[in-house]
This record gives structure tokens, C-alpha cells and sequence, in this order.
């Protein structure tokens, strides 16, 4: 019944995830049409207001030529009458002033042109305004399926996080123990899973394919994998369980066909601590497991193969390790290791992590201080210039 209930809900968030994706297309092919609208309006007023400009000061001067054909005009009338020059000066008078006629009908069309640009700039304008106001109308209409979207991807974190295994259990089946768990996005492609059989508790960690929605559908593929896997479980074997994974990814996602080219799949560690014999088995797919033991931190390497198909499949290696009391194990995702940051924009790197790890594990008592510290040394790396780049998952067991 757990399993149904599991496998139910399991296809209830991929189902939700996958119209969310659909939504997602839309909205972005809608932001890319609002971007170029924007840009059309932005580039339409300016033309608008140059030609507004130029036109106001061609005003200005046909005023001006107007008013000094004017004055000129006046004042030779008032000198002719005052002098009483002769008929010859009159006719010269006559000829000048038609000629400052000609010209002020000419300036008469050109202002009755600007008139006319100027009307039809005024409908332009209004056309803007309409289409301004138009691209604000859907640009509201997105905001709010945005905010949609993001409020049901919100809801489908809740729904990821119930299936990830729950506080109260993990503090009765393991150890002292921190989990670093960030999501780049909302839902992650990192996730953790535990179940304890008879005396056997198992540890997986995992980081899937991409991040976000898509991460989060081979999130949900990799805990239903493992749940149908573990039912028929008596003795737990860590390779073994990669290796079943493994079958049940390239058959979900039809790898065998060469035809699709899907190589979606994850990376993972699986440690499986036996309580009786006080021993922990650990296998990897790429990822490693450290452990901190005698004031060293000591590394062991993972397979060189992904859950999923790959061009040399190889099998999964075991590796039988006998624990003592205050041996931490950690086991993680890539996201921490890859982040960029710090004075120079690079890499956090695999060497800085072993040496940080080494340093908090001989300086801390409590697995919580050496979370919260590895959480406070990632916040300032990665500092407010650089962007989160993956999710990050970080396991700490102390046996």
C-alpha cells in the first residue's frame, strides 16, 4: 500500500510538472513578443520627439524670416513717404515687396506641410499610445500566469519535499548527521533517500540529469526506481542497487533504443551501513564517498559510469569498509565543487573541498556546525555576483 501510494504520487507531480513545462514555452515565447514590442514603442517615441524638435524650430525661423520681411517692409514705406522719392523708387518698392509676398506664400505652404506632418504625427502618437497601452494589457496578463506558474511549482516543491524522507525518520535511523540541500531553482534534480532494512540502513544520494523541472522529473524517476527496488530487498548490496537503478532508468527512458539518444540518467552514491557488524559499503556512479578517519580525510573513488546508458558500460564496484566510533562519512553532488566565486571567479574545486572538509570535521563536534559552516563558506564564495549554478546536496553521517 505504501508503494501505491507512493507510485500515485509520484505520477501526480510528474504530471504536474509536465503542464508546467508546457506553460513555461508559452510564457517565454510571450516575454520574447512583449520584449519586441517594447523595443518598437521605445524606438517610435524617440523618432517622435527628434522630429517634434525639428519641426518647432523650423517654426521658429519661418517666424522670424516673416517678421523681418515685415519690419523691412514697413520701414521702407514710412522712409518713401517721408522723402518723397520718385516713381522709379516706388516701382523698385512694388518689386521688392511682390518678391517678399512670393516668399511669404512660400513659407505659408511649408507651414501649412508641417501642419499636415504634424497631424499625422498627432495619429501616430495615438497609435502608439493604443499599442502601448495593448502590449501593457498582455504584459499584466503575464505577469499573472507567471505568478500562476510559479505558485504551482511552489506547490510541486511541497510535493517533492514529502517524498524525500522526512526529518523525524531520519533522526530515528541515522547517525548524527546534517544534510545540505539547495535547490538552484524551485524543484531540484539533487535528491537523498534512507530506508532501513532489519539491521541494514541504506544511503543514497543523488544528482540527476539538469536541474529545475526537468531535474525534478529524474528526481521523481530515481526515489519511485529505488522504492520498487528495496520491496524485494533482504540483504542489501550496494552495487547491486546501482545496478538495478540503472535497468529501471534505461527502461523508463527507452535508452536501449539508439534511435532516441537519451542519455538522461544521474550520478550517485549509495552506502549501505550494516549496525550489527558496524561496517559501511559504498558504491558510486561518478560520485565519491570521503571519509574522515585518524585525522585524515581518506577518498573513495566512484565508477566511471553514469545511471543511465553509456557507451562502456562497466559494473558497479563495492567497497567494504569497517568503521570506528566518530567516523564521518560524506557523500554529494557535484554543485558545491563547481559553483563559481571568490576574488577571481573560479571553481571552488574538489581539492578546497576535501581540505575544508578535513578542517571542519577535526575542528567541529557537531555534524549541525559543520552543515551550518559549509552552508556560510558556500553563501560567501559564491558571494551577490555570482549566480547560483546547480543545486547543491552535501551528506554528513557520523557513525
Amino acid at each position: 500500500m505504501e508503494f501505491l501510494n507512493n507510485s500515485s504520487t509520484v505520477l501526480l507531480f510528474s504530471f504536474t510538472l509536465l503542464l508546467l513545462v508546457v506553460v513555461i514555452v508559452l510564457l517565454l515565447k510571450y516575454f520574447k513578443i512583449l520584449k519586441e514590442k517594447d523595443d518598437k514603442i521605445i524606438e517610435m517615441s524617440f523618432n517622435f520627439e527628434i522630429l517634434i524638435k525639428e519641426m518647432q524650430e523650423e517654426i521658429n525661423r519661418q517666424n522670424f524670416v516673416i517678421k523681418t520681411y515685415q519690419d523691412k517692409f514697413i520701414l521702407k514705406g514710412t522712409n518713401l513717404q517721408e522723402k518723397g522719392q520718385t516713381n522709379t523708387k516706388n516701382k523698385e518698392l512694388e518689386t521688392e515687396i511682390s518678391d517678399i509676398m512670393f516668399q511669404k506664400n512660400q513659407l505659408e505652404k511649408e507651414k501649412q506641410q508641417f501642419k499636415d506632418k504634424t497631424k499625422k504625427l498627432w495619429e501616430q502618437s495615438i497609435a502608439i499610445h493604443k499599442e502601448k497601452d495593448r502590449i501593457d494589457a498582455l504584459k499584466k496578463n503575464i505577469e499573472k500566469n507567471h505568478k500562476e506558474v510559479t505558485d504551482s511549482i511552489r506547490y510541486a516543491k511541497n510535493i517533492q519535499n514529502a517524498l524525500l524522507p522526512l526529518q523525524d525518520y531520519l533522526k530515528t535511523v541515522l547517525p548524527e548527521h546534517f544534510i545540505l540541500y539547495k535547490p538552484r531553482d524551485i524543484v531540484s534534480g539533487d535528491f537523498y533517500w534512507t530506508k532501513l532494512i532489519e539491521n541494514q540502513l541504506i544511503i543514497v544520494a543523488a544528482d540527476c540529469t539538469g536541474h529545475g523541472v526537468p531535474g525534478a522529473f529524474m528526481s521523481m524517476l530515481g526515489i519511485s526506481s529505488l522504492n520498487e527496488i528495496v520491496i524485494h530487498t533482504k540483504k542489501a548490496d550496494a552495487a547491486n542497487i546501482l545496478e538495478e537503478l540503472r535497468k529501471k532508468v534505461i527502461n523508463s527512458l527507452h535508452q536501449e533504443d539508439t534511435k532516441l539518444k537519451s542519455r538522461d540518467g544521474m550520478d550517485a552514491a549509495v552506502c549501505v551501513f550494516n549496525k550489527d557488524a558496524y561496517t559501511l559499503q559504498y558504491a558510486g556512479a561518478y560520485n565519491p564517498l570521503y571519509l574522515y578517519k585518524d585525522n585524515e580525510l581518506f577518498e573513495y573513488k566512484a565508477t566511471a559510469c553514469p545511471v543511465a546508458y553509456f557507451i562502456k558500460m562497466r559494473e558497479f564496484e563495492n567497497h567494504n569498509i569497517i568503521l570506528q566510533p566518530g567516523n564521518i562519512a560524506y557523500i554529494f553532488s557535484d554543485g558545491f565543487v563547481d559553483q563559481f566565486g571568490g576574488p577571481d571567479g573560479s571553481k571552488f574545486k574538489s581539492k578546497n573541498f576535501k581540505n575544508l572538509l578535513l578542517q571542519l570535521s577535526t575542528q567541529e563536534e557537531s555534524m549541525k556546525n559543520i552543515g551550518d559552516k559549509l552552508e556560510l563558506t558556500f553563501t560567501n564564495w559564491k558571494g551577490e555576483r555570482y549566480e547560483q549554478l546547480d543545486d547543491i546536496l552535501v551528506m554528513g553521517i557520523k557513525f
